[in-house]
């Protein structure tokens, strides 16, 4: 009977020690707290988030928030993708390529930079420091490819692979060829597709370039810098407020990220409708929701699109036809080359700095709009006044000064207050002509005018006082005409006579 009491004894001990070991498994604890330092990169693992903290030497599961399982306990694990069966993992320390499936197994790369899943062909992509892309299945390397300097980023569509790099977009199509076409900038970053538009970010200028025109990417190379041709080839440019590193498209809403902050921008306007300035290190799509690794843990983020509405401003009393006007939105600068700005723009609030047009200031210089129906805006634009001083030299008496019809009277000198414009101004003044006769001026700043008086010599015409007939016989030619037609006369009465007297 004592040997059966120390017998269950036994039994009952060894039962509790393997208890005691397995309850302290890693593989079967379940962190109610956050291990030490941050989540670097998040992937997706036999239909569950995993996450790899590099400070705990750990990848966990993720099941909600604050609840971690351990999965693998590997040194320095900065960056995970998966295809959902396999798991490539990033050491930081050198960075070499680790595969898990079940058990780990080293790849034949060293330089890793990023790892990207190619869903259409299920194969993963490896990109590594020296240029040089890697197209794995497992950890067999089925194909390498020199990119010239590239960044070492990639997307993918049905027909090819995508990388990125200063000579342009490279496409690695599946049948083995290759093209390159779009050197457009070369600080590209994270790309990807949504909905018909093909979506590149940039670091300089800071944003992302949306293709509309998928066929651009089967031009040839094009050569020059493609920024300010982009509208010809029906390509738009969003500036954002943080780097492009990764993209997300969900629900409408584009999902811009980088360990400088998030951006959630609304397609249908372009328009970046929320920030969060939390770093993110990693980014997701899982179960309708964006899962991003950031330095406050795991984020989930689903956001809607909000409702959009028209914001017109128009502006009014410019100096010149056509001067335009500027204005500051939410601390963005905007132009117009005409008097009137049109927005299409998130509900929220928007606050407003109206600038100075020319030498014209407007008459409110903010205001604060919480946009939840379409608004109008009009600003009146004030013209300054400036002094017109005129100088009148010469003997002179008083003259009349004429400013586009309207006259006043002075002497020698006088200074009016006129508001800024353009002008016609000239003098008059009994007997007086004045050089230059007439000056156009622009009204922009004080301004002096020096005018000439010159005096206007009368000639009197002195004539002698004659009595002038009018008879006709008065003229000494006249006379004389007179006579020969009388005796023209007398001659032919006389011939008259003769003929009659002659006997017949």
């Amino acid at each position: 009977m004592k040997h059966i009491s120390k017998l269950f004894f036994f039994s009952y001990t060894v039962v509790a020690l393997i208890f005691i070991i397995l309850s302290i498994t890693p593989n079967l604890i379940t962190y109610s707290s956050t291990p030490p330092g941050y989540p670097s990169s998040i992937a997706i693992y036999h239909g569950q988030l995993v996450v790899s903290y590099p400070e705990s030497n750990y990848i966990y599961i993720y099941n909600g928030e604050g609840s971690l399982k351990p999965l693998i306990n590997v040194d320095d694990p900065v960056y995970i993708v998966s295809n959902n069966y396999d798991l490539y993992i990033k050491i930081g320390n050198n960075g070499s390529l680790l595969y898990y499936n079940g058990s780990i197994n080293y790849v034949n790369i060293n330089k890793t930079f990023m790892i990207f899943y190619d869903s259409y062909n299920n194969l993963t992509y490896v990109t590594t420091e020296n240029c040089y892309v890697y197209e794995l299945n497992g950890t067999s390397i089925l194909h390498k490819y020199f990119v010239y300097e590239s960044f070492g980023y990639m997307t993918f569509t049905n027909t090819a692979a995508i990388v990125d790099s200063v000579t342009g977009y490279t496409l690695l199509f599946y049948n083995g060829t290759n093209h390159t076409t779009v050197n457009c900038q070369d600080a590209l970053s994270g790309m990807g597709f949504t909905k018909s538009y093909f979506i590149s970010g940039s670091y300089s200028p800071q944003g992302i370039f949306v293709f509309h025109n998928l066929s651009v990417l089967k031009l040839n190379l094009i050569n020059d810098n493609l920024f300010p041709e982009i509208a010809n080839y029906n390509i738009s440019f969003i500036s954002t407020t943080v780097e492009p590193d990764f993209i997300q498209c969900l629900n409408g809403v584009l999902y811009v990220a980088s360990d400088e902050g998030l951006n959630a921008i609304d397609l249908r306007n372009s328009q970046v409708f929320y920030s969060s300035y939390v770093p993110v290190y990693s980014m997701i799509t899982y179960n309708g929701s964006i899962y991003a690794a950031t330095s406050e843990g795991v984020i989930r983020y689903n956001l809607n699109l909000p409702p959009l509405y028209n914001l017109k401003i128009e502006a009014s009393d410019f100096l010149q036809k056509n001067q335009g006007f500027s204005v500051l939105l939410n601390g963005t600068k905007y132009e117009s080359s005409q008097n009137q700005m049109d927005f299409c723009l998130a509900q929220g609030y928007y606050n407003i700095t109206f600038l100075p047009s020319y030498i014209e200031k407007p008459n409110v210089s903010s205001i604060l709009v919480f946009l939840n129906h379409n608004y109008s805006i009009n600003v009146n634009y004030t013209k300054p006044f400036f002094y017109l001083k005129i100088n009148v030299y010469g003997d002179n008496d008083y003259v009349q000064l004429n400013v586009n019809g309207s006259t006043e009277t002075f002497k020698r000198n006088l200074t009016t207050i006129l508001p800024a414009g353009t002008y016609i101004v000239s003098l008059t003044g009994k007997n007086y002509s004045f050089a230059p006769k007439m000056v156009e001026v622009p009204l922009i700043d004080n301004t002096t005018l020096n005018f000439y008086a010159k005096p206007v010599i009368s000639h009197a015409i002195e004539t002698s006082s004659q009595t002038i007939s009018t008879s006709p016989l008065s003229n000494p030619l006249n006379v004389g005409l007179v006579l020969i037609v009388a005796a023209a006369i007398v001659l032919s009465m006389m011939s008259f006579f003769i003929i009659r007297g002659r006997p017949r």
